[in-house]
């Protein structure tokens, strides 16, 4: 009730900002943690953000939600939508994130689609973890094989059941009620299409609540009806075959080879061989044909890129390459080719993003924070790039010690010079081979740049005293000679700048 006075209460503006509206889940949640449900309602196609270039295009929008680690599940309710491409394109959006899309033509039908789409989802999970079938609570029995599961429900704290046992020729149906820290947890067993009997257990504690592994025999059918928060009817809906689904699979799977066949790729959306790899995907997420099937497109398209940019081709390259990470968002090697084929553009605040990208993908992210340091830094974002350097300085990382070099330059720019200061120093420790001969290019960057924040701190009393014997360790580059040498000129000690500069001219010439 709340939610339709909610509903009620919306100005309709003639738009309809479907990619928008999605890029907010992330916002409206916050921190909120677990999986989540979002219901999109809407009576037609997305016409603020149409183009697959424009930054709010919903697949794109979803794309980086889950490449955000955002947990949630789209569930689309299309209200009196005519076009057949209108309804693949939202059935494909919810698709992507293991959502449903429900067509409603009238009042009665939103009504039912609007209490389908918020239902809860549960898995049933094998003894080994395996999700073997997957329902919503309330909805229609599925069938599943004889044997031993463990029922888990989607909620901001996971209910679960353990030990659920399912034997041939019974039904089994569970309903679940929570008060406060009681859990009471009905099982009804029997023959199908007669009454079932009851069983019943109530087990204090958490959410996460383990049900008694009593038998309760069913006819290779999961729960009839799945665990409810309601009183169970006398008779269970009929059970959904699985011999129907494994035929659905083999429809999809037939289908997509077709359309890959026919390099439709990821287009058009709805009716392309990704599209049937995540319908596949949706019934029985451990397939993997359809797994492989998904990563054939992104090396297919990876490749296409490369040939474009062989030829010079820098629009394709990049929209091969994005289709690629249509196919596969959480791909953190993609990100990082797509991000330095954005560098080699200077496209580079784009670059950072994909290169954030993956950072938020991987376990040790150091190596992709330090390109996205570097993108940031030539898109002249400072702070941003600080914000980067500073953190893979500070990791066990190879890339640490250039890091602290590009930290101390975006201080030294900034005019932050005692902080600068502080940074080369520490990097030059902890390098450790940055006082003995001969200097590698690295160290002598970095006592080049120390030489020129040291000035600025007026301090070139000490370069002149200390950082001058540097010069004697074989400096990879006559930058280094040359900072000095303008030292000692600045300062009246013409002589001693004439011979630097006579040094650097017998090691490096002019």
């Amino acid at each position: 009730e709340a939610f339709a006075r909610f509903v009620d209460s919306i100005e309709p503006k003639g738009q309809t900002p479907i990619g928008l509206s999605l890029r907010r889940v992330a916002e409206d949640f916050g921190d909120t943690p677990g999986p989540k449900i979002v219901v999109l309602i809407t009576d037609g196609e997305e016409t603020c953000s149409p183009d697959p270039e424009d930054p709010d295009y919903p697949p794109r929008v979803v794309e980086e939600l889950l490449a955000q680690g955002l947990d949630v599940k789209v569930n689309i309710i299309g209200f009196d939508i005519e076009k057949d491409e209108v309804r693949a394109f939202l059935s494909d959006l919810a698709a992507r994130t293991g959502g449903v899309f429900y067509g409603a033509d009238n009042a009665a039908e939103l009504e039912k689609a609007l209490e389908d789409a918020l239902k809860a989802p549960y898995e049933v999970r094998d003894m080994l973890g395996k999700v073997i079938a997957r329902g919503t609570l309330d909805g229609g029995a599925i069938e599943v094989p004889a044997g031993v599961y463990r029922v888990e429900v989607a909620a901001s704290s996971p209910l679960v059941m353990e030990g659920v046992r399912i034997e041939a020729g019974r039904e089994t149906r569970l309903d679940v009620n929570k008060e406060g820290s009681e859990i009471a947890v009905d099982r009804s067993i029997g023959a199908p299409g007669t009454p079932l009997a009851g069983e019943t257990g109530t087990m204090p504690g958490s959410e996460t609540a383990a049900a008694t592994s009593r038998e309760a025999p069913a006819g290779g059918q999961a729960p009839r009806r799945p665990p409810s928060a309601t009183s169970p009817p006398a008779t269970s809906p009929p059970a959904a075959s699985s011999s129907g689904t494994a035929a659905t699979v083999a429809r999809l799977l037939e289908e997509a080879e077709r359309l890959f066949e026919q390099k439709k790729l990821t287009k058009p959306e709805g009716e392309s061989a990704l599209s049937r790899y995540r319908a596949v995907l949706a019934l029985d997420p451990d397939n993997e044909t359809a797994k492989e099937g998904i990563r054939r497109i992104v090396a297919t398209y990876v490749e296409w890129a490369r040939a474009a940019g062989e030829r010079g081709d820098a629009r394709k390259q990049l929209a091969y390459l994005e289709r690629a990470i249509s196919a596969d968002p959480r791909n953190a090697d993609l990100l990082f080719i797509y991000g330095g084929t954005l560098m080699d553009l200077e496209r580079y605040a784009e670059a950072a993003e994909a290169f954030e990208r993956a950072a938020s993908l991987l376990s040790d992210p150091t190596e992709a924070r330090f390109f996205a340091g570097m993108a940031r830094l030539n898109a002249d974002q400072p702070e941003k790039a600080l914000a980067h350097f500073s953190q893979v300085r500070r990791a066990e990382s190879e890339y640490r010690h250039q890091a602290g070099y590009f930290e101390g330059g975006v201080l030294f720019g900034l005019d932050r010079y005692d902080e600068a200061y502080d940074v080369l120093s520490a990097t030059l420790r902890a390098k450790g081979d940055c006082e003995t001969a001969p200097l590698d290019e690295l160290c002598t960057d970095l006592w080049t740049l120390t030489v020129y924040v040291l000035r600025m701190m007026n301090r070139e009393d000490a370069i002149m005293e200390t950082v001058v014997g540097v010069l004697d360790l074989e400096p990879a580059s006559p930058d280094l000679h040359d900072a000095i040498a303008e030292v000692f000129r600045a300062n009246g000690r013409e002589e001693e700048a004439r011979r630097i500069e006579a040094r650097r001219k017998e090691l490096f010439g002019e």
